[in-house]
This record gives structure tokens, C-alpha cells and sequence, in this order.
């Protein structure tokens, strides 16, 4: 048979502490409202027990709930440690507060919580499977992230977000929301802080938002834009596809601004197989800046870009060949880099020189020759790389173990 075990009024305070783990192997526990136990070493929660805390429990280490037992009340959470549930959490209206300096964890088990906080010193919060926070999410301390990676976080309300605390989507894991026709707040960014605020007037939904450093010709992939845009993309996505009419407005910084990109004349642009060109209006706001779209029917990868937006196309020209006696001339081979203006270096597969720098480096633009090294003529073949914003293309050089002397033909 079971007991149960009550956690009584220990002091006049009403804290009973545990100078070790907590384990609790098949009883039944209850924490009292008004009551908080401070576990210093973490609490196992295993063989069919069950804790049902209405009170405050303090975990100085990690949560564990295993093997047939439940966590149960309205009571709150505080814990250092990792958070793992392979059993039941039945959340009620409690509260789970995460807290301490170092990285903690969470398995949900597929048990949703129901107020979530974080308030660490300069730690993160991982995500190990999908999350949901029926409620609130809150963050309360500076330098504090949800690191969603391929996970997804479906929460109700957030608040406290910030450039310095919000939630960080970096893998496939969006954050997830339903969404009606009232605005609905999305703290999230990559490596910096790139929220989205969505209102949809057609049927209420769950929709998702994740955002990506770059932007690129093919939606999420492909060759990246090199001026006259922001350089984030913002992936938007819904769980009932049909009957959506949506606002959207995203958020970026004035450093994430590719060059010559004009925030007077922008445009959030939809990815429908290639990007669309709506009408150009002035970004709101003084860094950070928005940028609002209507009428969405559909979607799909977001961007912002202005008026002269542009890919970034880098050509190490064609292929040549020369004899051993000869240099490369780097002015003839067709090399370019588009728009003009963006800097890219030239390297080599072997082991010659560029004029420039006399190393196996080379500045486009200011270098005109490359000079084969003993290895580049013993293998018979060099690779000349030209690399831009890291896009590269490579032009193979072909060397004919011959010596020209003086005579003007360069092995072609």
C-alpha cells in the first residue's frame, strides 16, 4: 500500500529543506500552499509516486518524473537543473521557474506546462522535445534565451521579451501561436533579435515563425542577396492551410541592413517560387526598424528589400591553360564579382603566389597575376578560387610541362 506523506509547517516560515536527492520511490507527496521545500541536490520522482504540490518547490539540481509517476497542482516550480518528464506532469496552473547561472534542459515528455519563467544569470534553456506553455511565457532576466534548435515551442502569451531575452530559432523548431484578429507577438531571433507581430483576419489558426540569418535568391537556399536588402528571412507557417487573410510586421536591426539598401523605399517581398516586387513605402520605427505587409493569403519565406535589391554572382572565370614558363594573367581570365563594390579574395588549390601579396592570397581587383609554385607544375593543374561574402567559384588552371622561352604563346 501507499502513504502519503504531507510536508508540514516545519518553521515559522514554512520551509522544510532536503540536504540531499529527494526521492520519492512510490509515495504519495503533498506541499501544501504556503508551504516550500527546498530539495538542494534535485528530486526523483519514480515507481508510481506521486507529488502534488500546491506549495513551492525549490530544486536546487534537476527535476526527474519516471516510471509511472505523476507531478501534479498549482503550485510553482523553481529549479537549476534539467527538467525531465517521461511520465505525467499534470501542469494545472502551476508555474515552472527556471533559475541559476548554468544551461538547463527540458523533456516534456509531450506534457504541456502551464506559466513558464526564466530568470537565469546568463544562461540558456534548451529544448529536448516539443514544448507547449498553455498560458504565459515570461521572461525576467537579461541574457536569458529558449534555444528552441529542431523543436517547436507552442506557447499562449508571452512577456518580458527583449533584444537580450526572447527565444532563439535556430534549427527547423518555430515558434508557434494561435492566431486570430487580434495581433499576436512573436519574440523570437536567430543571433539577433528579429520579432514578428501577425494578426489574421481570416479563420483563427496556429501559425509558426522562425527566422534565418541571410537572404537568398531561392526563398530559404540558394545564392545569397548581396545589396539592397535585410539580411534575414523570416519563415512563416500555418497548421490548416485556407481562409487566411494576414498581417504581417517584422523587425530588424539597422547593422543586419545589407549595403546600399534603402529603408525610405522597402518592402516586405513573399517567396511564391520567386520574390515579389509589392509596392515600396518607408520603414516605421529608428533602429530598430519595421516593415509591414497585408492581404496575405499564403505563405511561404519572408523578406525586406528595397528598390535596388541584388544577388551576389561571383565567376573565377574561365579555364585556362599555360605552359610551365608563363604566369597567370588574372586580368584575362573573365573573373567578376556582381554588384561592383563587394570585395573578394583570391586563393589557390596549390602552392604559387599572387602579385599583390607575394602569398597564396590574393585581393580582387589589385592582383593581375598568379605565379605557379613547383607543386601547381608537378601536378599539372591549379585551382584559382575566388571567394566573395562566402560564395565561391573556382576556375582550373591547366599546365603544359613546357618552356615558352620568349615566345608570346601562353599555352592556349
Amino acid at each position: 500500500m501507499k502513504y502519503v506523506f504531507c510536508i508540514a509547517l516545519a518553521s515559522a516560515l514554512g520551509i522544510q529543506t532536503v540536504q540531499a536527492q529527494m526521492i520519492n520511490n512510490g509515495l504519495l507527496i503533498d506541499i501544501p500552499n504556503g508551504i516550500s521545500l527546498v530539495a538542494t541536490n534535485g528530486v526523483v520522482n519514480t515507481n508510481g509516486g506521486t507529488i502534488t504540490n500546491e506549495g513551492d518547490l525549490i530544486i536546487g539540481d534537476d527535476l526527474t518524473n519516471e516510471a509511472g509517476a505523476t507531478l501534479q497542482g498549482n503550485g510553482q516550480y523553481e529549479l537549476s537543473g534539467d527538467w525531465t518528464n517521461s511520465a505525467t506532469f499534470n501542469a494545472g496552473t502551476s508555474t515552472v521557474l527556471f533559475e541559476g547561472s548554468t544551461n538547463s534542459t527540458v523533456t516534456s515528455g509531450g506534457d504541456a506546462f502551464y506559466n513558464l519563467s526564466l530568470n537565469k544569470t546568463s544562461a540558456n534553456l534548451l529544448l529536448n522535445d516539443e514544448l507547449t506553455v498553455q498560458n504565459l511565457l515570461d521572461f525576467q532576466a537579461a541574457e536569458n534565451y529558449i534555444i528552441l534548435g529542431s523543436f517547436d515551442l507552442i506557447a499562449g502569451n508571452s512577456s518580458g521579451a527583449a533584444a537580450d531575452r526572447h527565444i532563439r530559432t535556430t534549427g527547423t523548431g518555430a515558434l508557434v501561436r494561435t492566431v486570430g484578429n487580434s495581433p499576436a507577438f512573436f519574440p523570437i531571433g536567430n543571433n539577433t533579435y528579429n520579432p514578428v507581430t501577425l494578426t489574421n483576419n481570416g479563420t483563427t489558426d496556429q501559425l509558426s515563425a522562425r527566422v534565418i540569418d541571410g537572404v537568398f535568391d531561392a526563398g530559404s537556399t540558394g545564392q545569397p542577396f548581396a545589396i539592397g536588402a535585410v539580411n534575414r528571412t523570416w519563415l512563416i507557417g500555418e497548421a490548416f492551410p485556407g481562409d487566411l487573410d494576414l498581417t504581417l510586421t517584422v523587425q530588424w536591426n539597422g547593422n543586419e541592413e545589407l549595403p546600399s539598401f534603402d529603408r525610405g523605399q522597402s518592402f516586405i517581398s513573399h517567396y511564391t517560387g520567386s520574390w515579389d516586387m509589392p509596392p515600396a513605402t518607408a520603414a516605421a520605427g529608428g533602429n530598430p526598424y519595421t516593415q509591414t505587409r497585408s492581404g496575405i493569403v499564403t505563405l511561404s519565406p519572408f523578406a525586406v528589400f528595397g528598390n535596388n535589391v541584388s544577388i551576389l554572382l561571383v565567376e573565377a572565370g574561365d579555364p585556362q591553360t599555360i605552359c610551365q614558363s608563363k604566369a597567370v594573367d588574372l586580368t584575362a581570365i573573365g573573373a567578376s564579382i556582381t554588384p561592383n563594390g563587394i570585395a573578394g579574395t583570391w586563393t589557390t588549390s596549390g602552392d604559387g603566389a599572387f602579385d599583390d601579396t607575394n602569398t597564396g592570397t590574393g585581393v580582387f581587383g589589385i592582383a593581375t597575376t598568379y605565379f605557379l609554385g613547383s607543386a601547381d607544375i608537378q601536378n599539372g593543374e591549379v585551382f584559382l578560387i575566388l571567394e566573395a561574402d562566402g560564395i565561391s567559384d573556382q576556375a582550373p588552371i591547366t599546365i603544359l610541362r613546357v618552356d615558352c622561352g620568349s615566345f608570346p604563346w601562353g599555352g592556349n
